[in-house]
Order: C-alpha cells, then structure tokens, then sequence
C-alpha cells in the first residue's frame, strides 16, 4: 500500500554555509507564479481569469507575482486585472501592498487582442505596486479605439516601472487625434474630485513603433493641488512622437510658481516628433535625438501608412513647445531632415491668470540636420511667444527667429559666441577674460557711491590706453590712458596761445603725443 507523501513532509535545504533545513512546501509558497492558477503561456488560451486568481492571491498575503516567459493573451478584457480599481476616480487608492508583478524580460509578453481596444496595463487608482521585466503588445480588430501599453489613470502614488518593452501598440487615426498607441501613458484625474497622485518612477522603458512613448495630460486645476513627482527614463524609436505634456486651458486659477513634478530623460530613435510640450508647468525634459532614416520614412507607421493621414514630411520636427512655464527642455543631437528643429511659442492660458507664453523657462537647442521652415521658429495658439526665458541654439542650430529677440520679451538668447540680453542686472564686476577664458582677465566694469569704474588689468605703464572708444569700422577714435592723458582724433587747426597755466597732452590712435590742450586761468 503506498503512502501519500504532502509536500510538508519533504525537507529542503540550500546548499550553503549557514543554511537550514526547511520544509518543501514553505518554499515553494514563498512567491506565486500565474502558472499555479492555469495561465496559458502559447498564446492560444484566454488567460484573464487565470490572471485575475493569481492578482487576488498576491492581493491576500502580499507576496510577488512571477509571470514566466512566454505569451499570454488576454481576449475577453481589454486590460489584464492588476492594480485595476472599478471607477473614476476611485473614492480611495487601492493598497497594493508593494507587490512586485514581474517577467523574464521581453520573453514574458502580455498581449490584448480585442475588436475595441483597452489599455494592456491598466493602473487605475492604486498605490505600492511595482512592474520590472515585461513586454508588452496588443492588437485590435475593430476601429473604435486603440489600447496603450502602460496607462495609469485615477491617481496613483509609489508605482514603479522597469525594464518594459511596448512595440507596434495599436492605434485608431480619428482625424483630430490618435487613440491609443501610447507606450506608458499618465492621465490625472479630471473630475471635481481629486484622488491622491503622488510618485511615479519608470526606468528602463522602451517604446518601439508607438504613437506615443511617454505621454502625459492632465487638468491643470486639479492637478496644481497635487504635490506629484514623476520621473520617467525611456528610449522610443519609430514612435509618431517621442514625449509628450499636454493639457487643455485652466478653467480657474492656478499658482505661477506651481511645477508638475516631472523629470523626462529620453532618447529619440527616427521619430516623427520628438518632444511636444502643451501648457507645461515646471517640467524637465532631455532629449536625444538620433536620426539614420529619410523624413518621408519617419511620418510612416509600423503597418507602413501614415501615423495620420494628413502628415507631411512638413510635420516632423524636433520640439513643439506651446507654452510652458517655469521648465528646462533641452534638445540635442540629430534631426536630419526636418520641417523645423524647434518651434517655441504660446497657447491659450484660459482662466489660469497667467500668460499663455512659454514664460521663464530655459529652452536649449542644439540639433544638427536640414530645416524647411527654419532651425528655431516661433509658434502662437493663442498665447503669445514667448517672455523672460533663456533661449539657446547650439552650434548646429541658427539663431532664433526675429520675434523671440523684441525687446518686450525680455528674453536672453544665447546663440553660438553671441548673448543677446534684454535688462540685465549685475551685482559685482562684469570681468573680461583673456584668451584663456578664465584663469586671467584683461578689464572689468565696475560700480562705486560715485559712479561707473572700468578698470584694465593687463599692465601698468603710462602709455597703455585704459579705455577706447572704436567708430563702426573698428577705428580707434578716442580713449584714455594709464597716466590720465587723453587719446583723440577729433582735432581742428587753431591760433595759437601766449600764456596758459597747463596744458593736457593729446595722442592719436597710433599713440603718438600730438600736441597739448591748453588750460586757462579764465577767458573772455
């Protein structure tokens, strides 16, 4: 008669110092894998019920979710059940109790397969819970709506993301706008009330043959009583664009000093547009930008047609910023051919009592390629252009264009070896350096109770002219030297003069004494 041996009974032990023994069956209940609730890894099984077991186990004890390598197929859902909370905006975040949902790398694909679309990965208002390692695809059948990759909407806080791959998302072209297609895809609430949004940090997140690779909108409103941070690291290749912050007009008051929270590091590989930014508050974004294939090549989709059906080679471009505030956007690299490298400007502000121009930020530019439409252009939707913002084009980019240097901009403009300034103020000496460009100076400007000081520095003798004053064509025409004496070309023949009681030495611009200036005692 045999005897039925539980998996209790059974001892294990790790093959180490230190080791001991345990029981085989606490072992292997120290983490869950999909497996153990019959998910399918061919592809050919629907596995959203055996998803959903698994996500409710780990929900009860709290333990990890491992999904093995291989497919799996979500066909009766449009999204797969993790951290997916009914409603919007939930009344609280779920606690996903700091799970960890977590793959193989690109070999464990989760994939929806659906005639309306969804999003893959559905975050939707949940907290503590973090994704690493896992691939993501979908497809549609219908042309209602397309699914993101990641999309987390309803509030959030401590969520992570690493190591996601999202490639040829589906997407549906409705004219004005594409729906779906978005590798990870932050949407805040916007509704009268706020749920929680606090933390999110993605790593490691690469897009490939997405509409979109990171997108993020948001109800200005709402969001501005939100202290959020999110930092986001990715790579999108082949995408229509690469990054992009957009909300619609504040319908209320907002804070100028309020920021979004958000840090982008990213690396663009032939996208059709690398980084558009609409009404963005107090944003980071660094951009890559590596160009190998024709522009023609960079309006077309992974199904080999256009992202939209009305985009032209005229649309792709490196930057589209229509009003942001208080942000630093910084754009590098290679741009190839290209409607435009960058365009900067302004859009509605609604409400909001702020300007609707791109108002004290940095916006850096330095792309190398071929422009139709000029390499630093201006943009208006409503809002202006742009005001007190530091505008730099590198060595690859021209200068910006006439409407950016107005006066009434007040903009600094850093173009090559050329600063244009608008009211600068300086505290303390402006110092001019030598060849070295720093370690030596040969002169400075400066300010007493009395007035304004230029000192030179280079040498000490008496000939040595401490100020000059040059005509347009570089000539010098006046100045002064170390020992007081004037230099001067503006001179005339006269009678001359008895008795005077002193006279101040004059010299040309070659430095040479020509003659004296005769004092007088008194004159009639």
């Amino acid at each position: 008669m045999l005897t039925k041996i539980t998996d209790r009974q059974v001892t294990y032990k790790q093959g180490a110092t230190g080791s001991v023994v345990r029981n085989l069956g606490d072992k292997l209940r120290e983490s869950v894998s999909v497996l153990d609730f019959g998910a399918d890894s061919t592809g050919s099984v629907n596995c959203f019920t055996a998803m959903t077991n698994a996500w409710n186990e780990c929900l009860a004890t709290g333990k990890d979710l491992y999904i093995p390598a291989g497919l799996y197929v979500i066909t009766s859902e449009n999204s797969f059940p993790f951290g997916r909370v009914n409603g919007l905006p939930p009344a609280d975040l779920l606690d996903c109790k700091n799970i960890t949902i977590y793959g193989d790398g690109p070999n464990t694909v989760l994939k929806t397969s659906t005639i309306g679309g969804g999003d893959v990965l559905q975050i939707n208002g949940s907290k503590n819970l973090h994704f690493k390692n896992l691939k993501i695809e979908s497809v549609i059948s219908g042309s209602a709506s397309g699914s993101n990759g990641v999309s987390v909407t309803g509030g959030f806080d401590n969520l992570t993301f690493d190591n996601i791959w999202c490639e040829n998302l589906a997407f549906v072209d409705k004219g004005t706008y594409i729906d779906g297609g978005s590798a990870l895809s932050i949407q805040t609430p916007d509704v009268s009330t706020v749920t929680e949004c606090g933390t999110i940090k993605a790593t490691n997140i690469f897009a490939k043959g997405c509409a979109i690779g990171f997108g993020y909108s948001l109800d200005l409103v709402k969001s501005s009583t939100n202290a959020t941070s999110i930092s986001v690291d990715i790579v999108a290749e082949d995408c229509r664009e690469a990054v992009v912050v957009s909300a619609g007009e504040a319908t209320a008051a907002i804070s100028a000093s309020w920021t979004m929270g958000l840090s982008v590091k990213a690396q663009a590989i032939n996208c059709m547009q690398d980084v558009v930014a609409a009404r963005a508050h107090g944003v980071d974004i660094d951009c890559q930008v590596i160009t190998t294939k024709t522009s023609a090549a960079r309006i077309l989709s992974y199904k080999g047609t256009k992202w939209f059906a009305t985009d032209t080679t005229d649309d792709v471009s490196g930057l589209q910023c229509m009003y942001a505030h208080l942000s630093h956007i910084k754009l590098t690299g290679n741009k190839g051919e290209c409607g435009s490298k960058a365009q900067v400007g302004g859009a509605g502000a609604g409400s909001s009592g702020l300007t609707g121009a791109t108002y004290k930020s940095t916006i850096s530019v330095d792309l190398a390629g071929t422009s139709v439409y000029g390499d630093f252009g201006e943009i208006n939707s409503g809002g202006d252009i742009t005001s007190t913002c530091v505008l730099i084009a590198g060595p690859n980019t021209a200068a910006p264009s006439n409407g950016h240097y107005l006066p009434s901009r007040n903009n600094l403009i850093v173009y090559g070896q050329t600063n244009v300034l608008d009211e600068l103020w300086v505290r303390g000496a402006v110092k001019f350096s030598t060849a070295d460009g720093l370690v030596t100076y040969g002169g400075e400007v400066d300010f007493d109770d009395e007035g304004i000081i230029v000192k030179q520095k280079n040498a000490s003798s008496t000939d040595t002219r401490v100020l000059k004053v040059m005509s347009n064509a570089g000539t010098l025409v006046a100045g002064f030297r170390n020992d007081g004496g004037l230099v001067s070309q503006g001179r005339s023949t006269a009678a001359s003069v008895a008795t005077v009681k002193q006279v101040m030495p004059v010299y040309d611009n070659a430095n040479t004494l020509i003659g004296y200036i005769p004092i007088y005692t008194s004159f009639a």
